[in-house]
C-alpha cells in the first residue's frame, strides 16, 4: 500500500513538472523583453480604464476579462486623440545613468498624478455648473409652458408661417449647390487634427498587448456587448487601419514627424563611431584586455555589416564563424523574424557573408573580428562564446551611449542613434 501510494505521488509530481514545463515552453513564443513592453502598455491601459471606469479593473490592477466593447471604445478613442505624448529623453553617459532614468520615472508619474488632480477638479466644476444650467432650464421650461397655455392661438399661426418659410429655405438649398453639411468635413480626429498624436505602430502595439493579455489568461479574444455580425479583432483592425490614413494626413501637412521608429545609419556615420570606438580607453580594473574599445569596434561591425540587432552578441559562437573562399561567413541562428532558428542552416538567408575592406581599417569588420579574437585569453577550451560574458546587449548599449555623450557627438545627426 505505500509503495502504491508513493508511486502515485511520484507520478503526480512528474505530471506536474510535465505541465509546467509545456506552459513554460509556451509563454517563449514571446520574447522577455517584448513581455516587458506588453506590461507597460498594459499599464497603461489600466490607468486609463480606472478614470473612465473603475469596475473595469479588479482589485490587484488588473483587467477583467472579457472586456467591455464600450470601454474599449473609449480606451483606443483615448489612445488616438491623446496630445500628451512622452518627451524624448536626453541622453547621459556614466554610471549614474539608471538613477536619472528612475527619478525622471519618478518625476514624470508626479506630473501624471498632478495632471489627473487637476482633470478631477475641472470635471467636478464642469458637473456643478451643468446642475445649475439644468436647474435653469427647469425653471425657463415651465415658464415657457405657462406663456403656451396662454397664447395658442398666436403660437399656431407663427408656426404655419414658420413652415411656410422652411419651405422656401429648403428650395434655396436644392438650387445652391455649394451646399455642404458640416459634418460631413469634420475631421476624424477632431479638435488634435494640429497636434501630434500617438503613432501608427505604437497603437498596434496596443491592440497586440491586449490579444497576449486575453491569451495569457486562456480568454477568447473579445468583448461583451458587441454589436452582432462583428468580432473585436476586426473592428480594431479596422479602426487602425483608418487612424493609419490619419496619420499620412498630418505627416502630410507637416504635423508629425515623417520617419517613425529606428533610423538608418549611413556608411559616414558608421565609420565614426567605428574610429570612435577605437579611441575609448579600458579601465585599470577591466578583466579583459581592451575590452571596451575592442569590443565596441567588432560589435559595431558585426551588427552594421550583418544588418542584426544587439541581441545577436549574446548568441555567437566560434563555431558560426567560417571561411568561404574570401570572405566571413557567419550564421545567425535567431533574428527577429525568425526567433525559432527554422532556417537557419548554412545554405539560408541566415548566413551572413562578410568582406574585409583593407582601404579603410578604421571600418573593416575583419580587422576588428582578429583584434577581438586575438585579444581573448580562454582558459577553458568549453567557454566557445566569441563575446564573453552575459548580457552583451546591454554591455554594448553603455559603450554606445559612451560614445554619443562625447562633446563632438551632439549634432542633430546623432540625436536618434542609441535610443533603441
Amino acid at each position: 500500500m505505500q509503495s502504491s501510494r508513493a508511486n502515485d505521488a511520484m507520478l503526480q509530481e512528474r505530471q506536474r513538472r510535465q505541465e509546467r514545463a509545456f506552459d513554460l515552453i509556451e509563454n517563449k513564443v514571446i520574447a522577455d523583453s517584448t513581455k516587458k513592453v506588453y506590461r507597460c502598455k498594459i499599464n497603461r491601459i489600466v490607468r486609463l480604464l480606472l478614470k473612465v471606469n473603475p469596475r473595469a479593473v479588479d482589485e490587484d490592477g488588473e483587467l477583467i476579462l472579457p472586456m467591455a466593447w464600450k470601454d474599449l471604445k473609449s480606451l483606443f478613442g483615448d489612445l488616438v486623440t491623446n496630445t500628451d505624448l512622452p518627451k524624448s529623453r536626453r541622453r547621459r553617459g556614466g554610471q549614474e545613468q539608471e538613477e536619472q532614468e528612475e527619478q525622471e520615472e519618478q518625476e514624470e508619474q508626479e506630473e501624471q498624478e498632478e495632471q489627473e488632480e487637476q482633470e478631477e477638479q475641472e470635471e467636478q466644476e464642469e458637473q456643478e455648473e451643468q446642475e445649475e444650467q439644468e436647474e435653469q432650464e427647469e425653471q425657463e421650461d415651465q415658464e415657457e409652458q405657462e406663456d403656451q397655455e396662454d397664447q395658442e392661438d398666436d403660437d399656431q399661426e407663427d408656426e404655419d408661417q414658420e413652415d411656410d418659410g422652411d419651405h422656401e429655405d429648403e428650395e434655396e438649398q436644392q438650387d445652391d449647390p455649394h451646399n455642404v453639411h458640416e459634418g460631413e468635413n469634420e475631421d476624424i480626429s477632431g479638435y488634435q487634427a494640429s497636434k501630434r498624436t500617438l503613432s501608427l505602430g505604437a497603437l498596434q502595439g496596443y491592440k497586440s498587448a491586449l490579444k497576449a493579455y486575453y491569451r495569457d489568461r486562456n480568454v477568447a479574444f473579445d468583448a461583451t456587448g458587441m454589436p452582432s455580425g462583428s468580432t473585436l479583432n476586426d473592428r480594431l483592425s479596422r479602426l487602425i487601419k483608418g487612424y493609419g490614413r490619419v496619420v499620412t494626413q498630418k505627416k502630410s501637412t507637416g504635423v508629425m514627424k515623417l520617419k517613425e521608429g529606428k533610423s538608418v545609419l549611413a556608411v559616414r556615420e558608421y565609420g565614426i563611431i567605428c574610429e570612435k570606438m577605437t579611441q575609448i580607453r579600458s579601465d585599470t580594473m577591466a578583466r579583459e584586455i581592451g575590452s571596451t574599445g575592442l569590443f565596441g569596434f567588432a560589435g559595431t561591425t558585426i551588427m552594421w555589416n550583418c544588418c542584426c540587432r544587439s541581441e545577436t552578441l549574446d548568441i555567437l559562437h566560434l563555431e558560426h564563424f567560417d571561411w568561404e573562399n574570401d570572405c566571413l561567413k557567419l550564421t545567425i541562428l535567431k533574428t527577429k523574424m525568425d526567433q525559432g532558428g527554422v532556417d537557419a542552416d548554412i545554405f539560408s538567408p541566415r548566413t551572413r557573408h562578410i568582406f574585409a575592406a583593407p582601404n579603410k581599417p578604421m571600418s573593416c569588420p575583419i580587422l576588428a573580428i582578429a583584434l577581438y579574437a586575438f585579444s581573448q585569453t580562454r582558459m577553458r577550451i568549453s567557454h566557445t562564446k566569441f563575446f564573453l560574458g552575459n548580457d552583451q546587449k546591454q554591455r554594448f548599449g553603455q559603450v554606445l551611449r559612451r560614445v554619443l555623450s562625447t562633446e563632438d557627438m551632439q549634432e542633430e545627426v546623432w540625436r536618434d542613434v542609441g535610443k533603441c
